[in-house]
């Protein structure tokens, strides 16, 4: 096989993202074999280039646009096409819609193939019905003549592609999200007890919903505590909503979260209230700390939660059904542990890093036989 004459180089393309997206790469670059050589082409701050140089990764600064942009796209296109000609990389790896956009021309004019991961949907209810017809035009495009193989993260993406994009079958491979699983954890229930969820501030992540079930909890008496993690576009939005709401005393917004280990222990209740979502690291990552869940009945959450053993699942946009099970498990802890526990058995069995790298690692040895 040609990859054994020597290491092979990846290049990992990624779009503006500041949620999973970005942990799932540093993932695969963390654990990664060495077998391969990786650069990373996209945005940084100075303390992640620092990681990626610490991990033997190259970075090259691109600016890709959030949006469609044609001057943008093809800046960007031209820039990674220069990067995989002169550095002699082997394989492209683009990550989400708008990597993948550049990422695949620039490959396809390099003459090496391209492996392009779907994280999330682009079909939410929050896009421009014209907006998502356009880019589901340019994926069905794309995947079909620039794409050698597509890693969806749940089923639930795999079915849309094949459905709504008509990508053929046999060019998707479903590999799950997966983390890192801690070492030791120790439950220790907090009085009052502490609601807490880790998300990027974007429409499709249902943040109003959660905030408008803490104010159905408060106007029934229910004592508790809750700390929003993250930031994005929606940040004054939802704070502006807390003090409308009358609940701005008891919610913390702490921003972005540099060490999720320490947000994971100051709570006892995750909940994830999306519209739209692929495979959450968020919520594998709030499950291997033992933590009760409540998430959302979209995309790829079912195949994780199995409602009423590993968590809790609810309607999407539905505050009284998130008050409720909110509800439940701050009066029930033996409940919350054991859907903890539950939780924890779970992700350490089918959701572990490990096993995800591997798997993607077999996808760039298998595009090179």
């Amino acid at each position: 096989m040609i990859w054994l004459s020597g290491k092979v180089k990846v290049l990992q393309v990624m779009r503006p993202s500041a949620g999973g997206i970005k942990k799932h790469i540093f993932s695969l670059l963390q654990k990664k074999s060495g077998d391969f050589i990786f650069g990373f082409a996209g945005e940084l701050t100075e303390a992640e280039q620092k990681t990626l140089k610490d991990l033997g990764v190259t970075y090259y600064s691109v600016a890709i646009p959030a949006g469609i942009s044609l001057k943008g796209d093809l800046k960007a296109c031209y820039s990674l096409y220069r990067i995989i000609k002169k550095e002699g990389y082997r394989i492209v790896h683009c990550h989400g819609f708008k990597a993948a956009l550049p990422g695949r021309m620039a490959a396809f004019l390099a003459g090496v193939p391209v492996v392009y991961t779907v994280h999330n949907s682009i079909w939410h209810e929050n896009v421009a019905t014209f907006k998502r017809i356009i880019a589901s035009l340019i994926e069905r495009f794309l995947t079909k003549f620039y794409t050698h193989k597509v890693i969806a993260v749940s089923e639930n993406l795999k079915k849309e592609l094949i459905l709504r994009h008509g990508v053929f079958a046999e060019k998707i491979t479903v590999i799950p999200n997966g983390v890192e699983i801690p070492e030791e954890v120790k439950t220790i229930p907090h009085q009052p007890v502490v609601i807490g969820t880790l998300a990027r501030f974007a429409p499709q992540k249902g943040l109003n919903y959660l905030l408008e079930a803490l104010a159905l909890l408060s106007n029934r008496g229910v004592k508790f505590r809750a700390i929003i993690g993250g930031d994005g576009p929606l940040k004054d939005e939802l704070k502006e909503l807390a003090k409308e709401l009358g609940i701005e005393s008891l919610v913390t917004f702490p921003g972005y979260i540099p060490n999720p280990a320490e947000f994971y222990r100051e709570i006892d209740i995750f909940v994830l209230p999306s519209l739209s979502e692929g495979l959450p690291l968020s919520l594998l990552e709030a499950m291997s700390w033992k933590l009760a869940v409540i998430a959302t009945n979209v995309g790829g959450i079912p195949e994780i939660i199995n409602s009423g053993e590993n968590g809790l699942l609810v309607p999407s946009r539905d505050a009284t059904a998130l008050t409720e099970a909110l509800y439940t498990l701050i009066f029930n802890e033996s409940l919350r542990l054991s859907l903890g526990e539950r939780a924890y058995i779970t992700v350490r069995e089918k959701y572990n890093v490990a096993y995800m790298v591997r798997r993607n690692e077999e996808i760039y040895r298998g595009l090179l036989k």
